[in-house]
């Protein structure tokens, strides 16, 4: 072992006391760690640098994915709420050129009023922004920032959930973003989000990518035209059974719907 850390990384998270579904995220600490080489690294141009039992503390960390987003406010004009969100701008954007947008809400538990690792929860934010991708499928990407959970398991939503709607209206008359290419992803919290989203805007999602999340089968009818790839784990009690329901809405409501079952334990 070349490197040895010092103490326990876990420790910087702090989870929150017991109170549902609504209760304030993790307090995110900064983090504070040792550094020590233990062992002789043998570097690429042929070189040693030996061991020492010199430490070296470290005092603040760099994620290089996230680097690639602008922290903004959005100042919302009808409740005078601000919704922070990260915003990433595709590298050869121009005014001229209509580019999609791809928005991910991420679940409550990186909900914070400080610090928040929302753009690395599951890659779910920074993957649709990482170079490879980008050539692949050139695209805004969109996360917004929540202090608490704007949804609940009573399928009620904070206001919060509006302001989003209209952070993204307003990003699409700020910039020139394709309004038939939106795509929406989220997972827990904000699978159950995005779900809402569409049914109080049934045509702003071009296309739905959901993890661990339900909601209400007796609304979700109007998603029927909807395009939509949904994962939930048979062991998520309520998520699974909830989302099976609203499955059964949606082709009752004349939806295609196709099921495959994964072993999620193969690698």
């Amino acid at each position: 072992m070349i490197l040895e850390f010092a103490p326990d990384y876990f420790s910087l998270l702090t989870l929150p006391q017991a109170g549902g579904h609504n209760a304030p995220g993790p307090a995110i600490k900064q983090p504070e760690l040792n550094i020590r080489q233990v062992g002789d690294l043998d570097t690429q141009d042929g070189k040693c640098i030996p061991g020492s039992a010199a430490v070296i503390p470290v005092s603040a960390e760099r994620n290089l994915k996230t680097e690639y987003f602008s922290e903004l406010e959005y100042a919302d004009p009808l409740t005078g709420e601000v919704l922070r969100y990260s915003l990433f701008i595709p590298e050869q954007y121009g005014p001229g050129r209509k580019i999609p947008l791809v928005c991910f809400i991420p679940d409550c538990g990186v909900c914070s009023p400080d610090f928040s690792p929302r753009l690395i929860q599951g890659q779910s934010g920074v993957i649709w922004s990482c170079p490879e991708e980008q050539e692949k499928r050139e695209c805004f990407v969109l996360v917004p920032h929540y202090h608490e959970a704007i949804v609940n398991y009573e399928f009620g939503a904070t206001t919060a959930l509006d302001i989003t709607i209209r952070l993204i209206l307003s990003l699409s008359e700020e910039y020139s973003i394709d309004m038939d290419r939106i795509y929406g992803t989220g997972q827990s919290m904000g699978c159950m989000a995005m779900l809402e989203i569409g049914i109080r805007m049934p045509y702003l999602f071009t296309g739905m990518l959901l993890s661990a999340g339900q909601w209400d089968p007796s609304r979700i009818c109007i998603l029927a035209g909807s395009k939509m790839w949904v994962l939930v784990g048979e062991g998520d009690a309520r998520a699974f059974d909830r989302m099976n329901a609203c499955m059964e809405s949606l082709e009752a409501a004349g939806a295609a719907i196709e099921r495959t079952v994964w072993n999620g334990q193969i690698i």
